[in-house]
């Protein structure tokens, strides 16, 4: 009778499955805002993942947040070995530290209700949206659009560092520029254009820590032909100038 009168989808569990503390910590924090006191399982690999859901039995997870790759397996090891043993469409944030591949999006077909997201790209608030929407009983999309926004992530993760337009990424995955910036937004909340330039800050980063190329090659190199443009973009998504943030400690 408890279990009747339970709000749809609110019921089992949300399990956060990354090897970073800070990261299980950072998603925790955020799972409490959005359902203060509803129970959280953390894993640092997937073996423990698997074994907490073991545990569960009959109940199924509310929302599975889950790095990719994790230190023994795939993201979509874990997805693919709860597929016998639940229904194929619990809601999976899945996180790739790094490039989300044409493969990636292959692993993900089966699961309907999985969301592919690179690490970091978006804001906490957009996460919180996101993870809401997630935790929302339904997919806000239907599978094939949420597939065809994979495909599309997955040719923005390809061809950052190229002059791409929004009318090539569109073409890409067979759709109109304005249907893939609804589709987009649906998903991730936020523009393909505004994830590219993140991405492309996101290397930039890399780059500006790890060589002592100009910023003017960074720029070029992680698709920027704008200087000036890549400095105002830059700054707006980091808070510091390119050589400021080049010359600040690591955090």
């Amino acid at each position: 009778m408890i279990a009747s009168r339970r709000p749809a989808g609110s019921a089992g569990p949300i399990l956060i499955a990354d090897a970073a503390p800070a990261a299980q910590a950072f998603y925790q924090r955020l799972v409490g805002q959005i359902r203060p006191g509803h129970q959280v399982l953390l894993a640092p690999d997937g073996t423990t993942a698997l074994a907490l859901l073991a545990l569960l039995g009959q109940e199924v997870p509310s929302l599975l947040v889950l790095s990719h790759p994790l230190a023994d397996m795939d993201a979509f090891d874990v997805l693919d070995r709860l597929h016998g043993d639940a229904p194929a469409d619990i809601p999976a944030l899945v996180l790739g530290g790094g490039a989300i591949t044409t493969e990636d999006v292959q692993r993900a077909e089966p699961h309907p209700r999985s969301v592919l997201l690179g690490k970091g790209m978006l804001t906490e608030a957009e996460t919180v949206e996101l993870l809401t929407r997630l935790l929302t009983p339904g997919s806000p999309s239907s599978p094939r659009s949420s597939l065809l926004v994979k495909h599309a992530l997955a040719y923005l993760h390809r061809h950052y560092h190229h002059q791409i337009t929004r009318r090539q990424v569109a073409k890409a995955v067979g759709m109109s520029e304005d249907y893939l910036s609804r589709l987009f937004n649906r998903e991730l909340g936020l523009s393909p254009w505004d994830y590219l330039n993140r991405l492309r800050i996101q290397h930039a980063k890399e780059r500006l820590r790890e060589s002592d190329d100009s910023i003017q090659v960074v720029a070029r190199r992680v698709g920027f032909h704008d200087r000036a443009y890549f400095s105002r973009t830059f700054r707006k998504l980091t808070g510091l100038s390119p050589q400021s943030f080049r010359e600040s400690p690591r955090s």
